[in-house]
């Protein structure tokens, strides 16, 4: 809302000023209403006078002078129009081309001290409700003396705007400065959100807990609603009878239990960013509370205003966070496991949701209503998507980025999978095809020998079990070729250590001791392999882990590995990888490794977890 134009020179008397202050009343109106002219002619009180919009000053006090009441004739609790004033009213109207009219009582005390009237060229009135609430407006304008606020002195607020970081924390000290005032009152925010264009009741507000206050919400532009009208005209409102005041929606106060009430706004640089209520003061309030709190406004709208922007930064911080937790709780686990269910609830709490899950296929029932649903790819051939709903308000658009990003994250898990599926199912192919090619170039064809060797009419036993030995040897070839590295040691650690950084961008620092690939067997090179591998998986899929340090040694008297794997996880649930918590992986591990003469052991704590293989290096 722009101001008032300035009042010629001849209306800057204290006359001039009360009617000045009359038109600005009667602009607001007209804006809000989109009439045609506004007259609002108060006869009792300092601000006595006329105001007018859309009509000329001597119109506005024609026609005031027909709807205003003799004062001297009779008590202004009796007052009526003159006899006749009506009929006149309604043919000067006309004569100005004016067709309709509405109008409302000003009151103070009970007492009607002035009207407020909308007029119309056509037949269209406007909404009652809204023009009752406008009276109350200009009431509420008309019954405190404007002030020039004192020069503010430094306060504790100076202090406040830097120091607070969640609405809960900065209503609550603003409630303390206040009741230094006021006595005990009680204090709530409404705050404008930018992403959802909406008035939202800060947590921490009237002392009640956020399930209370999340699920009352303003739309600035319903103007039946007192904050709206607070946030949109900049006009400070009281009400010392809040309970029945036909101009405030009464599903909030009672929700709130507030029985007096002043509402003020808050700017800066122009732009309005929220209402702070004052509320519940014994006795009321008085046209001196408002002149007392004035001053205090820009220092909390710079609270206010520096809490949101805090908000939001963490807001988007948390935001990042939850992805890349989901990101790496999905990485070799599904969402149906603890990690990736535990971003999803503290998204919940993060946006205040009624529920996020993840549907699975059509037949799974039907969202809720003003829900947030997303696809999420496919899982076995059936669609997936990320539903999210809240009753209490709609999803604003940086909630609905989070949202949006998690179902991404998900999505490109899915396709992960099962791009690494048909990865390790044409590896296996492969390797079956060269076992196949292996049997059949040589098992197959010393066993064929073997048998001619026999069926022959004369068999050759010698040359039967010379075959029949060749052909065992083959195989144990086949069998070696399939399970031992392919390359040295050396080079496969470093190649793990590669697709772990690609798979799962985990940091790993190898260290690696002089001879390796010389001094260590092919056997113990497998199991050596095999324990880095399960290990470093592990602290990618379960640890949570950074950072892994992976360290391979002789020991000094060359007759052992030692193989270090050290993380700056979460740690496991059992220390003991021969216990059920200690996973299938680490079982397993334990038991080859336990099988060719090694031990393991297996550390847990606040650093994070290291697991100490140890081989002898020679053939067991």
């Amino acid at each position: 809302m722009t101001g008032a134009p300035d009042a010629p020179a001849s209306r800057r008397t204290p006359d001039g000023e009360r009617a000045a202050q009359l038109d600005e009343l009667c602009r607001t109106v007209s804006v809000v209403t989109g009439c045609d002219a506004v007259l609002l002619t108060v006869w009792e009180g300092p601000a006595c006078g006329v105001g007018t919009r859309g009509l000329s000053a001597d119109h506005g006090r024609m026609l005031a002078g027909l709807v205003s009441p003799e004062i001297d004739a009779e008590p202004m609790s009796r007052a009526r129009p003159r006899d006749g004033a009506e009929s006149s009213f309604k043919a000067r109207l006309a004569e100005l081309s004016f067709a309709s009219s509405a109008r409302v009582p000003i009151t103070r005390e009970g007492r009607v001290i002035g009207l407020l009237l909308v007029l119309g060229k056509g037949h269209a009135r406007p909404d009652a409700g809204l023009l009752t609430a406008l009276a109350r407006v200009c009431e509420s304008a008309i019954e405190y003396e404007r002030r020039p606020p004192e020069p503010p002195e430094p306060t504790e607020l100076d202090a406040l705007a830097l120091s607070t970081d969640s609405f809960a924390e900065l209503i609550a000290a603003i409630g303390h400065v206040v009741s230094r005032r006021f006595g005990p009152v009680g204090a709530g925010l409404s705050v404008f959100d930018d992403d959802t264009r909406l008035l939202l009741t800060a947590d921490g507000s009237f002392g009640l807990p956020p399930s209370v206050t999340r699920r009352y919400w303003i739309d600035p532009d319903d103007l039946h609603s007192n904050a709206a009208r607070v946030f949109e005209l900049r006009q400070p409102f009281t009400s010392n009878r809040v309970i029945g005041d036909p101009a405030i929606i009464q599903s909030y106060p009672r929700a709130f239990g507030i029985r007096t009430m002043m509402a003020l706004p808050l700017v800066i640089a122009d732009r309005s960013i929220g209402v702070l209520m004052i509320v519940n003061k014994p006795g009321g309030f008085a046209s001196a509370d408002l002149a007392a709190v004035t001053p205090a406004l820009p220092r909390i709208s710079i609270a206010v205003e520096l809490t949101r922007l805090a908000q939001r930064r963490r807001f988007a911080y948390e935001a990042e966070r939850l992805a890349a937790e989901l990101r790496m709780a999905l990485i070799g686990g599904r969402l149906g496991d603890a990690a990736a269910r535990e971003v999803l609830e503290r998204t919940r709490e993060l946006t205040a949701a009624d529920h996020v899950i993840l549907r699975r296929g059509s037949g799974s029932g039907a969202p809720a209503p003003g829900a947030v649903v997303l696809p999420c790819g496919t899982e076995k051939g059936h669609p997936m998507t990320l539903e999210a709903a809240r009753a209490a308000r709609p999803f604003g658009n940086t909630e609905t980025e989070l949202l949006t990003e998690l179902a991404r994250v998900v999505r490109e898990s899915e396709a992960l999978r099962r791009v690494r599926h048909q990865e390790e199912e044409l590896v296996q192919h492969r390797e079956r095809q060269r076992i196949a090619d292996d049997l059949h170039d040589d098992v197959s064809q010393l066993l064929f020998a073997a048998q001619l060797a026999l069926t022959a009419p004369t068999p050759d036993v010698g040359r039967v079990s010379r075959l029949i030995r060749q052909a065992e040897a083959a195989l144990r070839d086949a069998i070696f070729v399939l399970e031992s590295p392919p390359v040295p040691l050396s080079m496969e650690l470093a190649r793990l250590v590669r697709d772990v950084h690609g798979q799962w961008s985990l940091d790993v620092l190898l260290d690696l001791g002089p001879g390796l690939d010389d001094a260590v067997s092919p056997q113990a090179a497998r199991e050596l392999l095999r324990a880095a591998r399960e290990c470093v998986a592990n602290a990618a899929k379960h640890a949570r882990a950074t950072r892994v340090e992976l360290r391979l040694r002789i020991d000094e008297d060359g007759e052992a590995a030692e193989l270090v794997i050290a993380d700056d996880g979460v740690g496991l649930p059992g220390a003991d990888p021969g216990t059920p918590t200690g996973g299938h992986g680490l079982r397993s591990l334990r038991r080859r490794v336990t099988d060719v003469g090694g031990e393991i052991r297996v550390g847990t704590g606040e650093g994070g977890t290291m697991v100490i293989v140890r081989l002898p290096i020679a053939e067991h």
